[in-house]
């Protein structure tokens, strides 16, 4: 079984990087004229959605709470697998940008078009550096740009939801925009870190009720993380019993 799994990635790897160099060119060529990025976005949900495509990966999708109007939002996250971000493209009703490692930003075709698209490179050499990331990303949220926070600072080894940086989340308080809490199920067993085998199979996704943070003051933000970490808890373990329920029916 492993075996068809290394075939069945070995043909799939190359397929992606392909079509990524070619989404990356067309997204560059488009946003030479898309003032308001709407058709780099597209470029984007059009790439992951092929990639989930070709890779056998279903999406489900349970809304508990309704996205209204056009943001901007803070979405926040947990981490499994890079599939997620893939996943969030096809399904969020708005677009968004996010942090990448500064190191994607110097691969040719990807790094450009993360550039080009408004994404913001993350720096976590200093304090300094992490802060200028911040800072950068405050000002695009104020801009109007929604964004998409991963708080656990990387992809989780068992699944399981690690605990939220306070700081990332910070964002949500300075500007005053509205929190979309988000769980994903599935995306690691899909993709798990550290691994180049691209499993088929189904990523579950819940999107919560909506958070309004602008009433919250900044010493209270303790409270706010464990509030919304708590909550995406919640809806990741529900995702787990639905999952479960399916599979033994």
């Amino acid at each position: 079984m492993k075996v068809v799994r290394w075939i069945r990635s070995a043909i799939l790897v190359p397929v992606i990087l392909v079509w990524t160099a070619l989404m990356a060119l067309l997204s560059l060529s488009l946003s030479l004229f898309d003032r308001d990025g709407s058709l780099q976005h597209g470029c984007a949900k059009t790439w992951a959605r092929l990639i989930l495509w070709i890779s056998g990966v279903q999406l489900r999708v349970d809304s508990g709470g309704s996205i209204s109007g056009s943001g901007p939002f803070v979405f926040i996250s947990n981490h499994q697998s890079f599939f997620d971000i893939f996943a969030l493209l096809a399904v969020l009703p708005v677009p968004f940008k996010f942090f990448a490692k500064a190191s994607l930003f110097q691969i040719p075709f990807l790094g450009w078009h993360l550039r080009r698209a408004g994404h913001l490179p993350i720096d976590r050499t200093s304090a300094r550096a992490a802060y200028r990331s911040f800072q950068s990303a405050a000002e695009r949220v104020r801009a109007g740009a929604s964004m998409l926070i991963f708080p656990e600072g990387s992809r989780s080894m068992t699944g399981r939801i690690g605990s939220f940086r306070k700081g990332s989340l910070r964002l949500a308080l300075i500007c005053g925009v509205p929190v979309v809490p988000v769980a994903i199920c599935g995306s690691g067993a899909i993709l798990p870190r550290g691994s180049m085998l691209i499993s088929p199979g189904c990523i579950d996704i819940s999107i919560g009720p909506t958070i309004f943070p602008g009433g919250e003051d900044l010493n209270h933000k303790d409270r706010f993380v464990e509030a919304l970490q708590a909550g995406i808890v919640e809806q990741y373990r529900k995702l787990e019993a639905m999952r479960r329920m399916r599979d033994f029916p």
